[in-house]
Parts: C-alpha cells; sequence; structure tokens
C-alpha cells in the first residue's frame, strides 16, 4: 500500500520552485501455519520504507551549463545520512530530482540531545536537510568548471645518475 503523506510545493528566495513529497509503503506479511501444525496461530509483520524526494526547477539563464552537468559528478554531490540510500538522481537543462530511501524504521525527527547510539534509525528531517543541501550543491557544481587533472612532471635524471659513490683519490 502506498501512501502519499506530504506533497509541498513552494518557490524559494532566489526564484527556484521546490517541490517536496513523501510516500510511505506498508507491507503486511500474514502467516498462517499449515494444516498439520499442531495449533494456528497468525504472525502479522509490518514493513514501512519511506521515498522522499525534493524536485528543483531553476531559470536555464541562471544556470546555463546545468544540462552538462554528468551523472557522476552529480553524484559526488549528494550527501545522505546513515540509513538513506539513493534511489534515483536525475538531471536536466532546468530541472534536479532526488529520490531517497529510508529503510523500515524511520523516525520523523530525531532531538539533537539524543546519544546517537539510542536511535539507529534514520531522521527523515535530518534526511530532507541534506537532500536540499546536496541539489545546491549540484547547482554550484554546474556553474564552476571541473578543475583540469594536474600532470605530473617527470623529474629529469641527475647527471650523476648512474654511480653515486665518492672516488676516492
Amino acid at each position: 500500500m502506498l501512501d502519499p503523506w506530504l506533497t509541498r510545493e513552494t518557490r524559494l528566495a532566489d526564484g527556484a520552485h521546490l517541490r517536496l513529497s513523501a510516500v510511505e509503503r506498508r507491507r503486511n506479511k500474514i502467516s498462517v501455519p499449515g494444516p498439520n501444525a499442531p495449533w494456528r496461530r497468525k504472525k502479522a509483520k509490518e514493513y514501512d520504507t519511506l521515498f522522499l524526494e525534493a524536485r528543483l526547477r531553476v531559470k536555464a539563464k541562471r544556470h546555463p551549463r546545468l544540462a552538462t552537468l554528468t551523472q557522476d559528478r552529480a553524484q559526488e554531490a549528494v550527501r545522505l545520512p546513515p540509513g538513506a540510500k539513493l534511489q534515483r538522481l536525475r538531471i536536466s537543462g532546468e530541472r534536479l530530482q532526488l529520490r531517497i530511501r529510508l529503510e523500515e524504521s524511520w523516525l520523523p525527527f530525531v532531538p539533537k540531545d539524543a546519544p546517537a547510539e539510542a536511535s539507529p534509525a534514520p531522521d527523515a528531517s535530518r534526511a530532507v536537510t541534506m537532500m536540499l543541501l546536496s541539489l545546491y550543491q549540484m547547482l554550484h557544481l554546474a556553474r564552476t568548471p571541473e578543475a583540469p587533472k594536474a600532470q605530473q612532471r617527470e623529474k629529469p635524471p641527475h647527471r650523476r645518475a648512474k654511480s653515486r659513490r665518492r672516488r676516492s683519490g
């Protein structure tokens, strides 16, 4: 069962249009023992997965090199919290789309004063924040040209490279 419980659209101060959505997928498994079992018991298990998607639409005039941004270079800019997996990354002339997946036991918010060991579940609010930062990092990478790789110069051989033994004389 898919449950789209959040969809927000807004225009940001820099003129970009942001669309943020959250869809929860729930799976219920019920297992019943076979007919030869001594007792019949139903076991129900629920599996939750949260898909967060952020789309950013920018003006092509402000970011003319966005279409030339490579998938590999954009993927380097994506930073996600532990427990989040990158599901989809799409880049077009004026759009960026990022979808992540938070596994089973996610939390909507983890307080700052909570110890890190106490909550192994991913934090959805932190994931959304890191998604937005990753989208803007991709925009920054599209504006800056890729730095050329430095070539290593070979050192000329030392004139006494053959023998470094001192001659006694």
